[in-house]
């Protein structure tokens, strides 16, 4: 059961990821694109609210995908029972897909202040067309359709005075609820996703930090700043005026003092030092046992 007081936290951190196309900064050459977003700039765009989405679910080992479309776009005009819409560039998005044993895998919407996560459509539901051409009993109910053509276009112009059936009221009903249902679906995703990254956020940065350590284009460099920053996370906090040598005396982790001391040689001597993982590898034990 989760606390009061943890979700309360939870909501706050919600509210601490911005979406914004222009604020969203560019990925550096070495940095990870998801570890970025989460931890440092918290601002971004649809891709990366659904592939940190992607990445939490994988992690608690939930089958997700990385999904990516178009909304249906701006209605332009309605004649003859056809509607047309404008679809631009700017209605290109990406949302995640959650695996579920039985139903299939099933669309989420966690990027911040999307409001139209009921335009997606699922193509496979939709009716099938039949034939144009019209059969022997549908010639003789022309003129009961074209009848229904025209109170639909007087209901429009607010000139019909008919009381809708009641097959007409359950279909608007339903498809008032759908959106509404899909929305609903779209906040609980949100906020669980808010739950996940609170609450598993160190074994979240832990794992990536293990998996950036094995692989081979991070530098020695990079890494020992990125444990840095993981070290913070778990309260192992450095002074201002600290130097880094008597910050890794002070803290006495397995492996972080000859670390300190190549980063230093590397720092001040630049000479070039190979990854060695076997020392990061028990700093990240030390901190998954805590």
């Amino acid at each position: 059961m989760i606390k009061p007081k943890r979700l309360k936290t939870s909501l706050a951190l919600r509210g601490a990821f911005r979406y914004s196309t222009e604020d969203a900064k560019a990925t550096p050459q070495n940095a990870d694109y998801v570890d970025q977003f989460l931890f440092e700039t918290k601002v971004g765009y649809c891709d990366n609210f659904s592939s940190s989405m992607i990445v939490m679910l994988r992690s608690l080992g939930i089958p997700a995908r990385f999904a990516k479309g178009f909304t249906s776009g701006d209605k332009v005009r309605s004649e003859n029972g056809k509607t047309l819409f404008s679809v631009k560039n700017s209605n290109a998005h990406s949302w995640p897909e959650v695996y579920f044993p039985g139903t299939g895998w099933v669309p989420f919407e966690p990027t911040a202040t999307f409001q139209n996560p009921e335009e997606f459509i699922d193509s496979s539901t939709e009716r099938q067309v039949t034939s144009d051409a019209p059969s022997t009993s549908e010639e003789n109910e022309a003129p009961t359709q074209r009848e229904t053509a025209e109170q639909r276009r007087n209901a429009e112009q607010g000139s019909d005075t008919k009381k809708p059936t009641k097959s007409e009221t359950d279909s608007v009903k339903k498809e008032a609820t759908h959106p509404l249902l899909i929305l609903w679906i779209a906040l609980g995703a949100s906020f669980i996703i808010a739950v996940l990254m609170f609450l598993f956020r160190k074994s979240i940065r832990l794992f990536w930090f293990k998996r950036g350590i094995q692989n081979d284009k991070w530098d020695f460099p990079t890494s020992y700043r990125k444990l840095l920053r993981l070290l913070k996370a778990y309260h192992y906090l450095r002074e201002p005026s600290e130097t880094l040598s008597s910050f890794a005396s002070r803290i006495q982790i397995d492996g972080f003092t000859s670390l300190t001391l190549a980063y230093e040689n590397w720092l001040y001597g630049e000479e070039s030092t190979p990854l060695p993982k076997e020392d990061f590898e028990r700093i990240i034990r030390v901190l998954r046992s805590k």
